[in-house]
């Protein structure tokens, strides 16, 4: 093979054993059913969605079709192509890595994992072989927008090839169920050409009769907060919904943002809403105490959650750490909205100081320790009894990486050990001499230490992608890559028959990851089998998880798992309860919606240019270009487009209208339409910081300098046009910096009277308009694009802006010109002299000119070169005035 195709990586040839995936009762029957269907499958929350989405892929890895798998990571594809391989597909998956020489992937079979940029580009590039395509596979659906490229690659290639399957994955019905631009079921069925939709529900009868057999068993362990403790908990809690119905809404009020069901108390306690989200995406036009607000809600959810993990000494630090962060000091004049200098922060603080720092009558220390440590110091002397009749690993889950540490640290000390060497930590409570005359506390282990293991964030993925095993797996045609790979399998086959054979002598592990670490659970559940599970949280997604793992343990190896779960009655178990309750809802607003779903046809959305529009077009063009020849070239209107511009909707609303789009990483604007026309693409909020920061009219000075017409097109949304009073685009949009703003904006408008401003509600209004002016416009020529940089000075004598006699051209340098302006005794003509001359670049170089060649820049105004030479070198810290 040619070195080019080493930039697609395929795996080397398989061997005939296989690692299968024992499938339950409902995945097997939702594989079944849907093998040839375009469908959407929304799970619950840790219902194994990977599972039954690897299961597909070792259906479709056959050499006669091509599956694309789209919208994954670079941890996804990971995870996928190393279980994937351990299946034995029939046809070998690839992992597409390179820029260029895609070609040939598209004419043989398999499973492919790349991205929608990568797509996209093939499809313009036009290297596609639509025929071979059988399958299109997108993971995690409830990530991608209405203007994503993998929409718009589905479209074109549904349109080319109507016989494609597209199956589509999500795990969060809650994203499904509020999604921001996808706003509907029905939008799904149109962006993702999708025929049907599976919910797999928890409270759906298969799947309770799939995974209760044996019924999983629970052990919890719930307990209370101490009453000084609870006090604490619950003046957080107030100040919560407190400032969040405040914040609400001003929101709604001030905003114009809509109330949804789940923006409620109930669910405030325990993460962002999707309003808070909203607000912090448009964080440019929201005010600054408003801002603060949001930050005050993300500290004070913090606090409650470490009021139920933590210890009060860490507490305490965590208050501390908020007073001394840099967001403090540089919004003083919000001082108000700020919840560190607030009475009721302050209060809370002394409180948790002074159970932090209580001492008895010997002077010794008597801080309290966490209910939760003790659970766990029983919970684990109970396992060490039962392992020995019921031998199996300990899997420890805690709900982030911190937590993680701590617990480690809290088996391998023992309680007192570990509050003495947190106290010894915190500067902020104790000296050196306060921990040194504390009596000194023997560590007591929980565990054997050696025994410990913790499982950092995306373990699997940082250990294996350093190993010539996982290099092999991407890149098999190097020489001895299928060597080493077999090596590896080889080895792991050794290790497993040694655990085997030894398991008279099994020593238990004790193994520590996050709840937040999907793949380091599934890996470690699939590794080390573990029979007894301890989750530090109660969450949904793991309960659901070890339901599923234990039905499978049972069918495979007639085996049983026991979890418990550790809950803190005032916060852990109402967050899960809010949990169970939303998803609920969630789905039964989807379940609702589909009845009145309307599955999508094939060729929906996708314009073709037939003869008929191409001769519309040259017939558009011969009068406005009577002497230049319409050929092949001509006749489809072409644009070329940054390719930064296609995380935006435009590119998607454009191809859908027929016109043909070229990608290239351009300098100078976002659309290039002809050879003398440029676009710059601008939203709302971008528009705002671009005036705020100056950086627009850099940009349009590098349009002008290359393009005689340059438009900016301002775009704004839809939910934002019943709100507007007039033809005013910036009503309500701008109201953190509105005034100054349009003002800088007017600035813009006088200094390049020539730029022609465009303002649409919604990216489709606009395709539809620059398709119209686009027919009678010449196709601009691509290595004459991406010749054009920025900061590149020009000859003097080429027309760059005309005046009205079309012989004198100018070079448009705004810092200069904005100087020259409030110079009394230079005319235009005399800053024009300046600009134009190529020797004065900048205003730096201007003013280091000695008077002769200020002199001889301005030959026509001798007067005028003195004066300016003189304000130049004038010293005006010696003056008075």
């Amino acid at each position: 093979m040619s070195s080019g195709e080493n930039e697609v990586q395929i795996l080397g040839t398989v061997s005939t054993e296989s690692d299968e995936i024992v499938l339950l009762n409902h995945e097997m029957k939702l594989l079944c059913d849907n093998v040839n269907d375009d469908v959407m499958y929304v799970f619950s929350y840790g219902l194994g969605m990977e599972r039954l989405f690897l299961n597909d892929l070792l259906v479709h890895s056959t050499p006669d079709m091509v599956t694309l798998v789209l919208n994954v990571s670079e941890v996804d594809v990971h995870y996928l192509l190393t279980e994937l391989r351990n299946l034995k597909p029939e046809f070998p998956p690839r992992s597409v890595i390179g820029t260029s020489k895609r070609e040939k992937v598209y004419n043989t079979g398999g499973v492919i994992f790349m991205t929608a940029q990568q797509l996209i580009s093939d499809i313009l590039n036009e290297v596609i072989d639509y025929s071979n395509i059988g399958c299109i596979m997108v993971y995690e659906c409830s990530t991608i927008g209405k203007s994503d490229n993998l929409v718009h690659s589905i479209h074109v290639i549904k349109a080319k090839n109507s016989k494609v399957h597209v199956k589509a994955y999500t795990s969060n019905v809650r994203a499904i169920c509020y999604h921001p631009t996808l706003t509907s079921l029905q939008s799904f069925y149109d962006s993702l050409k999708l025929k049907k939709v599976e919910f797999v529900c928890r409270f759906n009868e298969e799947v309770v009769q799939s995974i209760e057999i044996p019924k999983l068993k629970i052990t919890s362990y719930q307990y209370k907060l101490s009453s000084k403790i609870s006090k604490i908990y619950d003046n957080v809690v107030e100040q919560i919904i407190r400032e969040y119905n405040d914040l609400l809404k001003i929101a709604v009020q001030t905003y114009g943002f809509e109330k949804r069901e789940d923006d409620g108390a109930l669910y405030c306690m325990y993460r962002r809403s999707f309003f808070e989200i909203q607000l912090m995406e448009k964080s440019a036009s929201i005010e600054g105490k408003h801002l603060e607000q949001l930050k005050n809600l993300r500290k004070m959810r913090e606090v409650l959650r470490s009021i139920v993990n933590y210890d009060v000494i860490s507490l305490y630090d965590l208050l501390e750490s908020f007073g001394k962060s840099d967001d403090i000091g540089t919004n003083v004049i919000y001082e108000e909205a700020i919840w560190e200098y607030r009475k009721e922060f302050k209060d809370m603080k002394q409180e948790v100081f002074n159970i932090a720092t209580k001492r008895d009558s010997n002077n010794d220390s008597i801080c309290e320790i966490p209910k939760k440590w003790k659970i766990i110091e029983d919970l684990l002397s109970q396992i060490k009894e039962t392992i020995n009749s019921r031998p199996g690993h300990v899997l420890f889950i805690c709900d982030n990486e911190d937590t993680c540490c701590r617990i480690q640290l809290l088996i391998e000390k023992g309680k007192k050990a570990l509050l003495k060497h947190i106290s010894s930590l915190s500067k902020n409570l104790f000296s050196e001499e306060d921990v040194n005359e504390t009596a000194n506390i023997e560590e007591n282990p929980m565990w054997e230490v050696e025994r410990i293991k913790l499982f950092d964030h995306e373990y699997f993925y940082s250990q294996e992608k350093k190993e010539d095993y996982y290099g092999a797996l991407l890149n098999p045609q190097k020489r001895g890559a299928q060597d080493v790979i077999e090596t590896h399998e080889s080895s792991q086959k050794k290790i497993k028959s040694n655990s085997e054979t030894s398991i008279n002598v099994f020593e238990a592990n004790l193994l520590i990851t996050a709840v937040t670490d999907k793949y380091t659970i599934a890996k470690i559940l699939s590794t080390y089998q573990p029979r007894f599970i301890i989750s530090l949280s109660p969450n949904l997604s793991i309960t659901r998880t070890i339901e599923m793992y234990n039905a499978i343990m049972s069918k495979e190896f007639k085996k049983t798992v026991e979890y418990f779960s550790i809950a803190n009655v005032e916060y852990e178990l109402e967050h899960y309860g809010a949990n169970v309750h939303r998803e609920s809802f969630c789905f039964q607003r989807l379940i609702r919606q589909l009845s009145s779903v309307a599955p999508s046809r094939d060729g929906d959305g996708a314009f073709i240019f037939d003869e008929d529009q191409k001769s519309l077009r040259v017939a558009r063009l011969k009068p406005i270009h009577a002497n230049i020849t319409i050929d092949k070239f001509q006749e489809i209107p072409t644009v070329i487009v940054d390719s930064r511009e296609f995380a935006s909707e435009l590119p998607f609303e454009l191809s859908k209208l027929g016109i043909k789009l070229v990608t290239a990483t351009l300098e100078v604007g976002d659309y290039i339409l002809s050879p003398d026309t440029c676009l710059e693409r601008k939203a709302i909020d971008d528009l705002t910081i671009s005036l705020m920061e100056g950086r627009i009219f850099k940009q349009c000075e590098g349009m002008f300098r290359y393009y005689k017409k340059v438009i900016l097109l301002i775009e704004s949304s839809e939910k934002f046009e019943a709100k507007r009073k007039g033809a005013n685009p910036f009503k309500g949009d701008l109201s953190r910096h509105s005034l100054e703003v349009k003002k800088k904006f007017c600035v813009l408008l006088r200094l390049y009277p020539k730029l022609t401003v465009l303002w649409f509600t919604s990216p489709s209004k606009a395709a539809v308009y620059l398709k119209d002016i686009k027919m009678g416009m010449l196709n601009a020529d691509l290595n004459e694009v991406l010749s054009y940089k920025t900061g590149l000075l020009i000859n003097p004598n080429e027309s760059v802006v005309d005046d009205t006699h079309d012989n004198v051209a100018y070079v448009m340098k705004p810092e200069m010109q904005r100087i020259f302006s409030k110079i009394p005794f230079l005319c235009s003509g005399d800053s024009t002299k300046i600009m134009n001359n190529p020797n004065i670049p900048d205003f730096k170089t201007l003013a280091n000119l000695k008077e002769e060649g200020i002199q001889k820049c301005l030959e026509n105004n001798q007067t005028a070169a003195k004066e300016l030479y003189a304000m130049l070198n004038t010293d005006f810290r010696k003056h008075s005035f």
